[in-house]
């Protein structure tokens, strides 16, 4: 479950940071 979420998770992370 989390293996398929890890990617979700990165994608959000890498958003917030080039949004920061």
């Amino acid at each position: 479950m989390l293996a398929s979420f890890f990617p979700f998770w990165t994608f959000c992370l890498l958003f917030f940071v080039f949004l920061w």
